[in-house]
């Protein structure tokens, strides 16, 4: 049963709307997505010279670097329980954290107001400004449906969606942001056990099909943003921070025999039928 929420002028003081389809001007679900400018900006690049292609190279290699410093032993192991390379689980990480901010001693948090609005039929505004109007957007959401409010958020460095607690081994998307309030380390195990708990994603991160894990993860609409292309040079500026004794250089065949194996593992411990 959806929540009718507050009407009129209280409706608008707390910046939630409700206006007609047609006034609303809502665009086809499948061409609503969430912009990743360092998508873009690999797009538009020329990677082999020019000043913009070698800051944007410079700032994609930064990124894994850090990452790795801090995450490096964390990724490798959570990769290798899952059955996919750990460059793959370091590019979904990094895509889909490089825009969000920091959130001081918050953890991450993306708003989507167009989530909010298919559980209850009402508009949030949203901004993606910064982090300090993404968690305005989502108090504002939760003043009039909190469990739909905790549904329509990502959250930490692998951006999570609260439809995700679950699979991502919480009990409920409350319980997940509390659990990844500060703690980058409950943030990526609960990224890596959405993936190991995906077949589908599981098997386009190990084949590094780039295309359907930017779909699985952005929508159909992701060529807009690019997603798929700051996943493969995510990926390939990890690998070459983590070096070859981390999956660089491995023979592709007993690669891909180890992470069908891993996955298996995974299925059928989560008790999955063959």
């Amino acid at each position: 049963m959806k929540h009718e929420g507050p009407k009129g002028s209280q409706a608008q003081k707390r910046g939630v709307t409700q206006r007609p389809e047609a006034a609303r001007g809502v665009r086809d679900p499948a061409m609503v997505g969430r912009r990743y400018q360092t998508g873009a900006a690999l797009r538009s690049a020329d990677h082999e010279g020019g000043v913009t292609g070698r800051d944007t190279v410079s700032s994609v290699a930064q990124a894994a670097a850090d990452l790795h410093a801090r995450h490096g032993e964390t990724i490798r192991d959570g990769g290798q329980r899952a059955g996919v390379p750990e460059s793959a689980v370091a590019a979904v990480v990094l895509a889909e954290s490089d825009q969000v901010g920091a959130a001081s001693e918050q953890v991450a948090l993306r708003f989507e107001p167009y989530a909010f609005y298919q559980r209850t039929g009402q508009w949030v505004v949203a901004t993606h400004k910064d982090q300090r109007a993404e968690y305005a957007a989502f108090e504002q959401a939760r003043s009039v449906d909190p469990d739909a409010a905790h549904a329509s958020v990502r959250v930490g460095l692998g951006q999570v969606a609260g439809s995700e607690a679950e699979a991502a081994g919480f009990d409920d998307p409350s319980a997940m942001l509390s659990a990844m309030q500060g703690d980058e380390a409950a943030q990526l195990e609960g990224l890596v056990t959405l993936i190991g708990s995906d077949d589908a994603l599981c098997s386009a991160l190990g084949s590094e099909d780039w295309a359907q894990v930017a779909e699985l993860r952005a929508g159909p609409g992701y060529g807009a943003i690019s997603y798929d292309q700051a996943l493969a040079s995510y990926a390939a500026a990890y690998q070459r921070t983590a070096g070859p004794a981390h999956g660089g250089d491995d023979d592709d065949d007993e690669k891909k025999k180890r992470e069908a194996a891993a996955r298996e593992a995974a299925r059928r411990a989560r008790g999955d039928s063959a």
